[in-house]
């Protein structure tokens, strides 16, 4: 199976090792896929919804709330609602999520740390609460997720240069930047 990046490479997903991994494409994919399969009053888009997650939980699952997600950039499917993910994406998800937590040097399985899953539930109440008509039904549905109301956020207008934007500013935090090469170090000695 290949699917088409924004610049013009082919990929396949099923072959995780071979994808890029890097903020810019993950903050570009990301801030372009809307949740809720667009159906909210307004859009959101998945990087937006992951910004939202990294400020609800404890600095040291920053970095996995950022990319608990990032798997979405990948796959051709967008955000599914996780009752309707057959087996195999779910599959095809964990394997993408492996490689991602591999390349920013966490272990995969903060990815359902307990804190990162309750904040991803808190955010998703939060959504429905500031995205969609207040009918009794998304109330009584926003209360069985967070019947605390534990966050609440301003959701901004969508704005996908904005939301890359800050995803890619958010990600860059915690990748380390290439050590530059001495001067010396690209000569050749002189015989």
């Amino acid at each position: 199976m290949k699917l088409i990046a924004h610049d013009g490479t082919t990929f396949d997903p099923t072959n995780p090792h071979t994808l890029d991994y890097s903020p810019h494409y993950i903050s570009r994919a990301l801030s372009r896929i809307h949740r809720w399969q667009g159906n909210s009053t307004m859009p959101i888009s998945v990087a937006r919804h992951s910004l939202i997650v990294s400020h609800i939980v404890p600095p040291w699952l920053r970095l996995p709330a950022l990319l608990h997600d990032a798997h979405e950039a990948y796959t051709g499917f967008g955000d599914v609602a996780a009752p309707m993910k057959p087996a195999d994406l779910i599959f095809l998800e964990m394997n993408i999520d492996i490689h991602i937590a591999d390349v920013y040097g966490f272990d995969f399985r903060l990815f359902n740390h307990p804190k990162l899953r309750r904040a991803d539930i808190a955010a998703r109440a939060a959504e429905l609460r500031q995205l969609f008509p207040r009918t009794p039904h998304t109330k009584r549905l926003a209360a069985e997720l967070d019947p605390a109301h534990s966050y609440t956020c301003p959701i901004p207008n969508h704005d996908h240069e904005r939301d890359r934007l800050d995803m890619l500013t958010s990600l860059q935090q915690y990748v380390p930047t290439t050590p530059s090469v001495p001067a010396d170090a690209t000569t050749t000695p002189d015989h």
